[in-house]
Order: structure tokens, then sequence, then C-alpha cells
């Protein structure tokens, strides 16, 4: 679903129907005129009054019809469009009222209003019948032939200039008909407070099935489509949209809560790649009705960010920031999320540890579900947060990942109980897979790590470590598959303790992904942003790789991906639904065309298989072009390359290109459109630069004619001195052939002595870089490698919702330390401060750096601001203890004085955010007397 703006499309909030025109431009009428959008800018032809309808014709003619005014869309002298009215000149036929429905017909236009019906051809405009301003009327067009409908005759068919009655169509006599549908043998017509018909020449209306009828009944239908699938849309003016299947029976309704802006829908229509336009008073919706695609949010109940998915008990569960929820269907069968009673806290993890038990892990702690009762938490875990859940093939005990590593939790005779937690394992499990003899966690900051497990089912020693970072693990097939952040998808090699990959994991680039899956037909699916899929290909072909582009989501966080091919996405409020793998598309994408041409700022037409009339002039400014991707799907790029001065592809920023400065020469510029894992055919278009007037082929004659005979007289005055100077040269020759030889000889010992200085000085430029990290005095990091610590451990801490905290230390009365003592006895002063906080500060992830001067920056993952001032005390007392002489300190040594801030990341703060707060707790605690640990005041 996308949804267009009267913001986005510079037009009135109100439309009111489509058409589609030859170019594939999607024309609209709107309140403020006549829309056209390309697939990437919308244009307008400005009305004297509101459009209703318009019409697209064959031969590229486009017609619009409104209040009081009708007439063709057509373009000016530069390119704009705009209206050309066809209302008769004479005075008796200019007062026929506003237009009620405009179809192409023949080779011109059927117009509708309050008193005629018209139809504009060869000849001009002609009447066809004058109709009573008080009676109902509509036309519609069924398969190339237009029927009118009116209150007091019924409906009739026009043929030529007469309207012959439509056998049977008397039934329609005093009965509003809002719409008329071509349907296997007949029609599929909807009457207004009566229902829905099917209807055949010469027979009686019969009801279509009772449930679409009665809806008909409830609901005015304002318009109404049969789509390329032979689906019938139905819009309505109260109750939004519905779908019907081919026979009648309702498959779909859509209102205001599944994504569209209302519940009035004034137009309905199906552009040639398969999307249904919707016309409301909030503006215009494209609909992927026959799409695999759907999206559940808020609603549908579902409150907070996303974080994991798991199916138990037959029926989805979500985690988010806000708790737990389950997928469940209304009595009227949609879809609706009920939150799990008695979870309150953000849901990060689920295991089904029976058919009728499931484990909830939260930020605070894990919570037991019986049933459909509340959930109850398991004591002793209160304050743990339960990053992860895994499954235990001994009966009773399952696995628990935290912040500070792995516990053991176990089912006795009163529930679940926190058994124990495991020593030596790496912190902040995010993942628990248990497989023969062994457990195996995924981490955030240390890789993958491999526990024994003795025959009771316990940890039996020491954890071995694959990989480093940030790493997701999924169970799939019998396989563990690995997904390394902004890294590669890999399968883990149990045996060998190692990473593999095969051609299908291969084919999937490595990107912003985190977690991978693998479906039913041995398919991996990727959580990037859009989603991607590898499909296994043909045997001896290679595989494919599919993208969701409609996934509009910018950070992805769960998958799952479910026995029947069902995939799930969830991130951000969102939570999107794919069924199997998506099929490359079954229309050809159309190629791009350009949609304007401008030589400095003056516009040009565009012709076939040239871009310009006339070859452009040497000293030209600017060559625009507009660009279209000849369709309207959402999620394409364009790309675009102008032989020969472009080697390579390159894709399209906006709607335009500009050229400036182009040599002389022949250019060719090729346009591309992909999306959706397929690419559309090439568009051409070529053009000429012409050369400066001295370098054309007749200015070039003249001048070789004169360059030949100078030449010739030169050649033959020249002839008999070169003859006797060739034999000069021939002794020449040789005596230049032997100092060459020992040139050559030279040369090649100079380039073994360059090869040798090139490995040298890659060498030293290795070392120059891991200097460029490292302060020149104390030997630790420098502010440079701490600005680029702190910024990938915030952006970390946001994606695991993780503390991530800051200490700022500053030696106390350094300036009289230098003053007293000499500048060498305060720079050993600061080493030795250095050697000591790089001592103490040893987990993984961690940073110590030198911040300026006398500061010292010390950045701590995971920490909530508590954890992190104990840190910050056990430094300080650590730097007294030194007992580094300083005569000029109230504490005759040196001391420091220490700021803590620890925040967790949230939306609109930056890692500056944690910065200024620890400065401010610095400040504190200098201005409480130094050698102390402070943080920052409240509020």
């Amino acid at each position: 679903m996308r949804v267009f703006t009267s913001r986005e499309t510079g037009a009135g909030p109100q439309s009111f129907a489509f058409a589609q025109d030859a170019r594939g431009r999607l024309v609209v009428a709107n309140l403020w005129g006549v829309l056209l959008y390309d697939g990437a800018a919308w244009t307008r032809a400005a009305t004297p009054a509101a459009i209703y309808r318009v019409a697209a014709h064959a031969d590229g003619r486009i017609a619009a019809g409104g209040v009081d005014e009708f007439g063709l869309v057509e373009a000016d002298a530069a390119g704009a469009p705009r209206l050309r009215s066809l209302r008769p000149p004479l005075p008796a036929l200019r007062d026929l009222g506003d237009v009620v429905d405009l179809h192409p017909l023949g080779d011109g236009f059927a117009f509708l209003t309050d008193r005629a019906l018209l139809r504009d051809g060869p000849d001009g405009l002609e009447l066809v019948e004058r109709l009573a301003p008080a009676t109902g009327k509509r036309a519609f067009l069924v398969q190339g032939s237009l029927y009118l409908w009116t209150s007091d005759v019924g409906l009739r068919r026009l043929e030529g200039t007469s309207l012959p009655a439509v056998p049977g169509g008397e039934a329609f006599r005093g009965r509003r008909l809002d719409a008329l549908l071509p349907a296997t043998g007949g029609f599929l017509a909807a009457v207004r407070d009566a229902g829905l018909y099917w209807f055949a020449e010469g027979q009686a209306p019969r009801e279509a099935p009772a449930a679409a009828s009665r809806f008909v009944r409830d609901h005015a239908v304002t318009s109404a489509t049969r789509l390329s699938d032979g689906r019938f849309a139905l819009g309505t003016a109260t109750a939004g949209l519905l779908l019907l299947a081919p026979d009648g029976t309702p498959e779909q309704h859509l209102e205001a809560d599944s994504g569209l802006g209302g519940t009035t829908i004034e137009g309905l229509f199906e552009d040639r790649e398969g999307g249904l336009w919707v016309a409301q008073d909030a503006g215009l919706v494209r609909l992927e009705v026959g799409s695999a695609l759907s999206v559940l949010d808020r609603r549908f109940g579902l409150r907070g960010s996303t974080v994991t998915l798991h199916r138990h008990r037959g029926q989805l569960h979500v985690g988010t920031s806000a708790g737990a929820f389950v997928l469940r269907r209304t009595p009227d069968a949609r879809p609706r999320f009920e939150p799990v009673p008695g979870v309150d806290a953000a849901t990060w993890s689920f295991a089904s540890v029976g058919p009728d038990e499931l484990l909830i892990g939260t930020s605070a702690g894990v919570r037991v579900q019986r049933g459909e009762g509340p959930a109850a938490r398991v004591p002793r875990t209160a304050e743990l947060r339960a990053y992860s859940l895994g499954l235990s093939a001994h009966r009773d005990q399952a696995w628990l990942g935290t912040r500070d590593g792995l516990a053991r939790l176990v089912r006795g005779t009163d529930g679940w109980r926190l058994a124990e937690t495991v020593a030596g394992v790496p912190r902040y499990v995010r993942g628990i897979f248990e497989r023969p003899g062994a457990l195996w966690l995924a981490t955030t900051f240390d890789g993958l790590a491999r526990l024994p497990l003795s025959a009771q089912g316990r940890v039996s020693g020491p954890p071995a470590r694959i990989g480093q970072g940030e790493i997701e693990l999924s169970a799939s097939g019998g396989r563990l598959l690995s997904a390394i952040y902004n890294g590669p998808v890999r399968w883990v090699d149990e045996r060998n303790l190692r990473f593999a990959s095969d051609a299908l994991l291969a084919a999937l680039p490595a990107g912003d992904h985190l977690r991978a899956a693998l479906g039913p037909g041995g398919e991996v699916w990727v959580n990037s942003t859009p989603p991607r899929v590898a499909i296994p290909g043909p045997p001896g072909r290679p595989p494919l790789v599919r993208t969701l582009h409609d996934v509009d989501a910018e950070d992805l966080q769960a998958l799952l991906v479910e026995p029947d091919g069902v995939a799930w996405f969830g991130g951000g409020p969102a939570l999107h639904r794919q069924v199997g793998t998506p099929p490359a598309a079954s229309r050809p994408l159309p190629a791009p065309s350009l949609t304007r041409v401008a030589v400095d700022g003056s516009t040009h037409a565009v012709t076939s298989g040239r871009l310009l009339a006339a070859p452009l002039h040497p000293d030209f400014r600017s060559l625009g072009l507009g660009v279209a991707p000849g369709s309207l799907r959402a999620g394409l790029v364009v790309e675009h390359r102008l032989d020969p001065r472009d080697d390579e592809w390159a894709a399209l920023s906006g709607a335009s290109l500009e050229y400036r400065e182009l040599r002389p020469g022949r250019y060719t510029l090729r346009l591309r459109s992909r999306g959706g894992g397929e690419a559309s055919t090439e568009a051409a278009w070529s053009f000429e630069v012409l050369p400066p007037w001295h370098r054309r082929p007749l200015a070039l004659a003249g001048l070789l004619a004169l360059v030949a005979a100078a030449v010739g007289a030169w050649v033959r005055y020249r002839g008999r001195a070169l003859a006797l100077r060739s034999r000069e040269l021939a002794v020449q020759v040789a005596e230049r052939t032997e100092e060459l030889r020992r040139a050559v000889d030279e040369l090649r010992v100079a380039e073994r002595d360059a090869q040798t200085q090139n490995r040298l000085l890659e060498a030293a430029n290795a070392r120059l870089e891991a200097l460029s990290l490292r302060d020149a005095l104390t030997g630790i990091a420098n502010r440079r490698c701490f600005d680029e610590v702190l910024h990938a451990e915030w952006n970390r801490a946001r994606r695991s919702d993780e503390p991530v905290a800051l200490l700022l230390l500053d030696l106390d009365h350094f300036k009289a330390l230098n003053d007293r003592r000499g500048h060498p006895e305060g720079d050993a002063a600061l080493q030795a401060v250095a050697r000591w906080l790089e001592r103490a500060v040893q987990r993984s992830g961690d940073l110590v750096a030198r911040y300026g001067g006398e500061e010292f920056a010390v950045v701590l993952p995971g920490l909530d601001e508590a954890d992190a001032a104990r840190v910050a005390e056990r430094l300080r007392q650590g730097v007294a203890d030194l007992a580094l002489a300083h005569p000029g300190s109230p504490f005759g040594r040196v001391t420091v004085s220490v700021g803590v801030a620890a925040d967790v990341p949230l939306p609109g703060l930056d890692p500056q955010t944690l910065l200024r707060a620890a400065d401010r707790a610095l400040y504190r605690a200098k201005a409480a007397g130094r050698n102390r640990v402070a943080r920052p005041a409240a509020g």
C-alpha cells in the first residue's frame, strides 16, 4: 500500500476518477484540475473548475470534464499540460451542466453531462441525446460498448448515434444503477438500496451471493471496476472497499483500520501493472491487491517496536518494547493483537516448554504462562534482563541468556525456578541453541560460543569461541545458520568450529541484516532493509535473489519463517507478512522514458530514437532531462549511463538529469529501471554535440589541403638532405642501440629496488594507521579512536535496547604539578595514570582513551549509571593508590575527579548527549572539592 497526500501531489485533497494514458502516466480528476503522474513526479493542468471525470484514448489523447466544462488535455509550447475546452460555441448547447461520466469511444470520447450525451469524433462534437436535468443518469463502458442508464428508461446501448434499449434493461427503470461491470455471460450490476445482481441481455436480473448483495444494499457504491485477475472491486461512500471473487462472494473488506485514509471512496482504477488506485477525501492510495505481502500494525492492536516472533499453540506471539501480544481472529474474521495478561515489560524472547506452557523473557525477568491465563514471574528472575530463552533436551529444564551471561531454569513440583548461573561464559547472550553434547550461544560482543554439555545436561567445560562482534543464530533444517551484523550469512561447521558458505549464501550481499532463516524450500531469508531472500536456482543455474521493496521499514529486528513458507518481518511499530517467496513480476517492467528535454532552459520535443532534433551547439551551457521510470510501482530505481562518457551505470537521484561541458561527438543516453529483483529493458536516445567551426569537416578539409601543399614542397626540398643524413644516422643508431641495452639493464635493477621500497612503504603505512589511533605520550587510544568507538557502541546499544556508560576523568591541579615539578614530571604522571587505567578496565568492548590534556575517557558498554559509578570509584581510588607525589595538591598526591553518565539510546539522541552529561558530572565533582566521583544532577 502506498499513500499520496495532497502535499505530494501538489493539488486538492479530493480526487474523483482515474485513467492511464498511452505513455503509462496516471491521469487523475481532482478538485484543482487534472493531475498527471509518471511514477516519479506529479504535474497539474489547472482548470477553471473542479474536474470530476477523465479518460485516455489509445492514440494518446486525454479528455477531462467537470463543473460546466470539458475538453482535451494538451501540452503547450513549453510542454506543460493545459485544458483545451470543447464546450459548444452555440448558446443553445452551452448550458450542458456538469460532466457525470466520460469514456473513450471509437476514435473520440463520449461525454455524459447533466443535460446531454455528446460524442466527440473526427467531425467535432455532436449531440446524441438531450436529457432532463432531474433524471438519474450514468454511462458505463463495458467491453468497448457504451451503455447509458437513465431512471426514466432503464438501460440502453449506444449504436452509432442511436440508443436502442437493451433487452431486459427496463428492469433498471426507476432504480439507481451505480455500477455495471463485465462478467461471465453478461454483467454484474450494483443497484442503489437494492443489492448486487447478475444480468444478461433478455433475462431478468438475479441476485448475486447474499453477503455481497446485502453489503451493496446497505452501502452506496460510488465506483467499481473489474480487476485483471477476474475479481471485482467495489468502492462505497461509507464502508470503504469490498473485494469480490469472480463468483461474487466477498473476499476482503478494507476500511480505515486496514490502511485506507477513510471509509469514503470516490473512484477506483486498476493500472496496467495490477495496482489498484483508490481516490479518497484524504488523498490517493495505490494497493497491491494481488500482493502476497500484508502489514499489521497499531491499527490491529499492536503496540511498541517489534523485537521477537514465536509460534505457540498455533498462534503467533509477538514480543515488543511495550510487552507481549498474541494474534487472534475476531468474530468478524479480522486479525487483532491482544496483550498477554501479566506481561508489562519489554519482551525479548519466548520458549514453548510444553503444549500448554510458554516461557516469556522480558526486561524484568522471566514469566510463565499456562493456557490462556495471566503470566506469572519466575522466582529470583525479577532483576534479570531475559534476552533469550533456549529449549533443552532434558525434561523440565530450559536455558536463559542474560546481560551477565547464562543461567539454567528448572521446573519442579511448585513450578519453574532459577537453578543456577553458569560461570565463565560471555555476557549479552542473545541466542541459545542446544545440540547433542553442546550448547551454542550467540552474543552481542563476543561472537559465538560453544559450551560442552554432560549427559545430565550441565555445562561441563569452558567455551570455545568462533568469530567476534554481534552474531545471531537460527536453527534451520538440522543446521545452524549465522548472521553477522554488516557481514555475510554463513553456516556453522559445528564439528570443526568454523564458518562455512555455499553458492546460495554467497548470493546474498553483505548488508545491514542481523538475522537469517531457512525456508521450507531451501531458500534463505535475511532481515535486511528491505528484506531479501536467496532462492536455489534450477540445476546448473545460480541462485536467485529477490528483494521485498514494498516492506517500508528502516530497522527490521525480528524474522520468522514458518513451515508453510510464510515469512514474518518485525520492525518499528509494524509487522510484515509475506506469503511464499516473491516471484518475478508477472508483467515485464517497462523501460523508463524521457519527460522533458531542455537546452539552456529552452524545452525541446523528444523524438523516437533521437533525443534532440538538431545537434547541440559547442557553446551550450546545460542539457536538462526529465526522467520517468515508466512504471507506477513502488521501490523502483532508475539507472542511467551516457555512452561513451560513462563506464558504469549510476542510480538516478530524483527525477532529472543535467549534463554540462560535453565534448564534441555523438552520445547515447541509456536508461533502465530496477526493482523487485528484476530489471527493465533499456531505453536509448542519441544526440550530437557539434565541434567548434574550425574543427568541422569543411574547415578541416581546407586546412589539410594547405598543409598537404606545404608538406609536398618541404619534402622535395628536404629529400636530398635526408639521403645524406640517413647514412650518418645508421652509424648513430648502432651506437644508441648499445646505450639503450645498458639503460634497460639499469632500469631492471631500479625496478627491483622500487618494489622493495613499496613493500617497506606499505608496512610503514600500516604502522602509521595504527599509530593514528594511539596517543603519542601515553600509548593508549587517542581522541579520534574514542570518537569512533563511542559512536559505534551508541548505535549497538540502540539496537539492543541496552545502556552505555561514559566516564570522564580529570587530573586534579595538574597545572600546579607542571609549574612546580616541570613538564617531564607531569608527562610521567599522565603515563602512569594511563597504564593503571588500561590495566584496570579489561572487559571486552570497554575503551580507555586520552581525551585531551590531563583528561581521560572510559567507554563502558552495557553498564547503567550505578554500575558505572562503582567502576569510576574503583578507578579513582586506584589512581590515588599510585601515590604519585604532587606537592601543589592539597591531597599531596596525584588524584582524579570523575564524571559519570549512562543512558539507553532513544530516537532523537546522539552520543553527544552522553558526552555532555558526563562533562556536567565532571564539573560537579570538581566543584565539590575534587578527588571524587559525581553523576549528573537530577533533571
